[in-house]
């Protein structure tokens, strides 16, 4: 049970559940390291994507998302 991890949905295959990747979520994953490689902080990373209107799955982006991902 649980949630999925971002980058990843689960599908119905044979009556089992199986991890696939989310490919915007992936891209948005390479975006956010691709951002921290920059030099960007973690909360200027969540700022520019909710500026930007980048789905999150909850509300909005917050900086501790990023670091979470980050350290992923």
């Amino acid at each position: 049970g649980g949630n999925c991890p971002y980058g990843s949905r689960t599908e119905e295959k044979g009556g089992v559940l199986v991890l696939r990747e989310a490919t915007e979520e992936v891209e948005v994953l390479a975006r956010i390291d691709l951002m921290r490689s920059a030099g960007l902080s973690y909360q200027r990373i969540a700022d520019a994507l909710n500026d930007e209107g980048v789905p999150a799955r909850g509300t909005r982006w917050h900086k501790q998302t990023i670091v979470r991902f980050c350290k992923r």
